[in-house]
């Protein structure tokens, strides 16, 4: 927000930037000492305090201006406050009302559903939902509703309804600790070698932290806290080694992801200390030895869409949030890093940031700064050595990773709500000096980036509140497509033109967005996440980045998501009680051109990496992508596995079912978890390497046969490890 109210006290804190025109291409400046850091940030804090105290006079106000709040609906339980008929078509009873919490504030992209016909709908960012149902749901007059939100308690009424009649409800739901009783950590999949990957990142060449990699002859998998090998050299396939992913003595943390350079596994996780690597050597017979353990000062880095670390060369990429403590001395709260051995202590830290590596925001933050923090670690030496660079900031944190550079947008609103001035800052991956540009709105997640061609392209919304945990599902409105130069970041003093703002066409108001760039246009569409499986029919808009010509295809499903395809695109998600796979043919004129309906299930898998497209041909390859039964939420991957994972043949742009590899529901091992003990990255991936297909689902590894363009299962082996004496939940 831009602290018009508090330019005379700017002023006179030396704090204003100067008037003149961005200068394109200019860097943002760095503080010239810790001297010259501390001083901002006690003028800082005096900035943000005269703001704050601003803004409650301001909410007091408002406050005391409102009408008196009707009782508050206890929480657990619901209040039917309206009762009429509407002249609904086609015999529709009509629900509108509102989810709320035990505080009574709005409790948005929560799922209220017929649950035993799974019609349904998504509250936005009011709270409020509307919902449609038809006359066969009604059950004879009585109508089972059920309001369900991440984090909270399900709630259900039974309502008296008919056709042609509407009704008000509110729900109140409780806050409420997931009842995580099982599995993983972790997402994505890369391999040792480039012909070798078994995922699809973002950018070739830019590996993401994921949950299995293929390093020689063996899988590694990352699970639970623990990391495992397969070999699968020859015509092998058994589990060789178990190791605990974290320092001895440790495992009071989420061991998240995994990155493979050369013969060295590093795990990045989470704890109270920070970011935590640990770094383990992998022998060509798959054996496993933990060799350091590196604690770095961060904040909490999850996003329920992206991924933390990348891997470019031998070079780890880490972004973290680190929120500034402006009343604690520097190096109490700066990024720094420690190398872990039995009797380690706090005094050991090193700064991994100096101040000259400090760049100063071209706003000063009046609502809570923070540090964007890159640190990129150099792997081939040892011990490893890791720098970081930071902007010094509002809060905010969607970040992508181009071959050339991390972008980090910040500012705005870092909640629900809606987000006005931000800052988009380009941190080179050569160490360069970062550069800014002044923008609007915000994107969704790192699929909303795209630079080509040396332009950089964002998908903004008006009402985005970025992809920090869970922020991301939820619809999203006044669409613009963003395109700018490379070249012209500068110092970030003036807002990019109006011109670069392109607007999109709308979508419908079905559920969370899910955008994607392929090859030269951009798709996007509303429906699954998270939440309950989508339960209508929507459409997809596909955009020609170079001149914005759109094309509107309408889906007999919602999207839950959009994936690369070869030269094509592919759209999964849910309807009702079946799952779709659709087939969008890309060029002059985009069209739907193949469809596949599996019957009675719903997407096993939200993360991105459970998705596996392998090309053998401009228009052939195969895929593969995990599914659960038929209506179950996103979230369900948290607690539970997927049911099998669906293999098709691409050819021709026509699909054609080669079969499926299922789990073995009644293989489930209590291993007495004691560390990442929730699934926040899934748990299931397809895999295709050196000419076989494998599905990854909990601690089972199945291998398929190819028989006449048939999928049969060859054989499964399960690495479940042995029930540890002493468990913990985390």
């Amino acid at each position: 927000m831009k602290p018009l109210r508090f330019a005379p006290l700017l002023a006179a804190l030396c704090l204003t930037l100067p008037a003149a025109a961005q200068d394109r291409g200019a860097t943002l400046t760095p503080f010239r000492s810790e001297t010259d850091l501390t001083a901002y940030l006690r003028r800082m804090q005096i900035v943000a305090d005269s703001a704050s105290k601003a803004r409650a006079a301001a909410h007091a106000a408002w406050l005391a201006a409102q009408p008196p709040a009707p009782p508050p609906v206890p929480c657990g339980e619901t209040r039917q406050v309206g009762r009429g008929t509407v002249a609904a078509p086609n015999g529709l009873a009509v629900i509108t009302g509102s989810v709320r919490d035990q505080s009574g504030n709005a409790v948005a992209g929560a799922r209220v559903t017929v649950p035993a016909r799974l019609w349904g709908a998504t509250t936005g960012t009011d709270g409020e939902f509307r919902l449609q149902v038809p006359d066969t749901a009604l059950g004879g007059g009585r109508l089972a509703l059920r309001a369900a939100a991440i984090g909270h308690s399900v709630t259900t009424t039974l309502l008296e309804m008919n056709a042609g009649d509407s009704a008000r409800v509110s729900f109140s739901v409780c806050e409420q600790g997931l009842a995580l009783e099982s599995v993983v950590v972790t997402g994505a999949v890369a391999g040792a070698a480039k012909e070798e990957g078994i995922t699809n990142t973002q950018h070739a060449g830019v590996d993401e932290g994921g949950i299995v990699k293929v390093h020689g002859n063996h899988l590694v998998v990352l699970r639970r806290g623990r990391l495992f090998t397969l070999a699968i050299g020859g015509d092998s396939l058994r589990p060789v080694d178990a190791v605990d992913a974290y320092r001895p003595g440790g495992g009071d943390g989420w061991y998240d992801e995994m990155l493979i350079s050369g013969d060295q596994i590093v795990v990045i996780g989470y704890t109270d200390e920070g970011t935590e690597l640990g770094v383990f050597r992998i022998g060509a017979d798959g054996r496993i030895r933990h060799r350091d353990t590196y604690s770095l000062r961060s904040g909490d880095y999850y996003s329920s869409e992206n991924y933390a670390s990348r891997l470019i060369g031998t070079r780890l990429v880490v972004y973290s949030p680190v929120y500034v403590n402006a009343g604690e001395p520097l190096g109490d709260w700066m990024p720094a890093m420690r190398r872990w051995h039995a009797d380690v202590t706090d005094d050991e830290y090193r700064r991994t940031l100096s101040a000259t590596r400090i760049y100063r925001a071209p706003r000063v933050p009046d609502d809570g700064a923070m540090l964007h923090t890159v640190t990129t670690c150099e792997l081939g030496v040892q011990p490893v050595e890791c720098r970081s660079t930071a902007v010094l900031g509002s809060a905010g944190r969607v970040f992508y990773v181009s071959p050339t550079a991390v972008y980090v947008w910040a500012g705005g609103s870092h909640s629900w709500g809606p987000v006005a001035e931000s800052a988009l800052y380009r941190l080179p991956l050569d160490g360069s000096a970062p550069r800014a540009l002044a923008v609007r709105g915000s994107p969704l997640d790192q699929f909303s980036f795209l630079e080509q061609d040396g332009m950089l392209n964002v998908v903004v919304s008006s009402d985005g509140s970025g992809d920090g945990m869970w922020r991301s599902q939820r619809g999203a409105s006044a669409l613009r497509l963003l395109r700018v130069p490379v070249s012209s970041f500068g110092t970030g003093a003036r807002q990019v033109a109006a011109s670069r703002y392109r607007p999109l066409p709308p979508v419908e108001d079905n559920g969370p967005l899910q955008n994607r760039f392929v090859g030269s246009h951009l798709l996007y569409g509303t429906g699954g996440g998270w939440g309950a499986a989508g339960s209508a029919a929507g459409s997809v808009q596909v955009v020609r980045i170079a001149d914005g010509q759109s094309t509107r295809l309408t889906l007999p499903h919602a999207i839950g998501r959009i994936e690369v395809m070869g030269r094509d695109a592919v759209i999964a998600g849910a309807s009702e009680e079946d799952l779709y796979l659709t087939g969008i043919r890309l060029g002059i004129r985009p069209s739907v051109v193949q469809r596949f309906v599996r019957r009675n299930a719903s997407e096993g898998e939200t993360r991105s990496h459970g998705f596996f497209y392998r090309a053998d041909g401009d228009d052939s390859g195969m895929l593969g992508l995990p599914f659960r039964g038929e209506g179950e939420s996103g979230y369900s991957q948290l607690t539970e596995g997927s049911a099998g994972v669906l293999f098709l043949r691409n050819a021709d742009r026509q699909f054609r079912a080669l079969g499926e590899l299922v789990a073995d529901q009644k293989s489930a091992v209590d291993d007495g978890c004691v560390a990442s003990c929730v699934d926040w990255y899934g748990n299931a991936r397809p895999i295709f390497l050196r000419g076989r297909v494998f599905a990854l689902m909990g601690y089972e590894i199945v291998e398929g046969a190819l028989d006449d363009g048939r999928l049969r299962e060859r054989r499964r082996v399960s690495f479940a490890p042995p029930r540890r004496a002493t468990a913990a939940s985390n």
